[in-house]
Parts: C-alpha cells; structure tokens; sequence
C-alpha cells in the first residue's frame, strides 16, 4: 500500500443506460461520491443535481440538496493557467507520454500534475485540469464515481478509440483505456 494520502472511498450508483447490450457493458453512473478522507476533500454528484467539491470534514449525514448547499458547485471558477495533463504517477505508458507530446504540439507549454486515484478525475471535472489519459488498466469501480462527477460537471469520460463513452456492468470489470477531458 502506498501511503500517500491520496486514497478514495469512491461510491457510484448505476443505471441501466439505452445503449444496446453488447460486451461495452449496459449501464451508466447517475449519481456518485469520491471521499478523499486523508485530505478532508468530498467531490459529489448526482444526475440533474449538479457536481460539488467539500473541503473539510463533511459531518454527519445529510441530505443531497442539504450537503450541495455547502459546498462549491462544479467547475470551480478558474484562473489562466497552461493546459495541463493529470497522469498516473505508478501507470506510465508510451500511450501516455505520446498524449502528452501531441498536447505540448497543439498547446505549446503543457502542466503536468501526478496524483494517484479517482482524484485525478475530479480535477478535470473541477477544472484544475484539462485532460486524464488512462492508458493502463483499472477497474469499474476506480471510475464509476468519478464518471458521475464528470458528467455533472460537463466533462466526459471516453474510449479514446471511438470516442464512446464509458459504459459500466461488463462481465469482465476492467475498464478499457480512457481519456477525462
């Protein structure tokens, strides 16, 4: 275990989606939470309700409209900054550092940040980033929270391949590679 405080409680509740069954799974995330407990930080999000980052300790339980209401909505205002990538920093790939040389082409000064888990997810919904590749496997349940995080914050979670988007309930639960923009 890597103690690096950046560990996730993620929580998703799925819905069976419209798309056709096929082995891309049959469903969707409507609702889901990312808790990052050693940082205090709670991202939160439900379909039709909007997105939402906590700072601090949430305490105690409450309901949805109640937390939102507490919390800063999704994306957070931001300031210029360079484009800026966040990547797994035990997952490299030459997929990864390929994505990154065509940003640095298309956008000249490219950012960097490495940060592990779900988290990584919840800054590009944030807007503390642009883009997450994920070319290295993970499974449904590293994701599926943080998908509904980024839906509600109008950002998309797709396979790079064909631009769909990332469907949950497969027999097999590793999800394909990915890209949060």
């Amino acid at each position: 275990m890597r103690r690096n405080g950046e560990f996730t409680v993620n929580i998703a509740l799925m819905e069976r989606d419209a798309e056709p069954l096929g082995p891309e799974g049959v469903a969707s995330p409507v609702a889901g939470v990312v808790w990052a407990p050693a940082r205090e930080l709670l991202y939160f999000a439900w379909r039709g309700g909007g997105a939402y980052r906590h700072d601090g300790a949430p305490g105690g339980f409450a309901d949805a409209a109640t937390r939102a209401s507490a919390a800063r909505r999704l994306p957070l205002p931001a300031a210029p900054r360079p484009y800026t990538i966040v990547a797994s920093r035990s997952h490299s790939s030459p997929e990864t550092e390929e994505f990154i040389r065509a940003a640095e082409r298309e956008h000249g000064r490219v950012e960097l940040a490495s940060l592990g888990s779900a988290l990584k997810i919840c800054l590009v919904a944030e807007g503390s980033a642009d883009a997450y590749p994920r070319f290295a496997p993970t499974m449904e349940w590293d994701t599926a929270a943080g998908h509904a995080v980024a839906l509600e914050a109008g950002r998309v979670l797709v396979d790079p391949r064909n631009g769909a988007a990332l469907r949950y309930n497969k027999a097999d639960l590793t999800n394909p590679w990915f890209l949060v923009r």
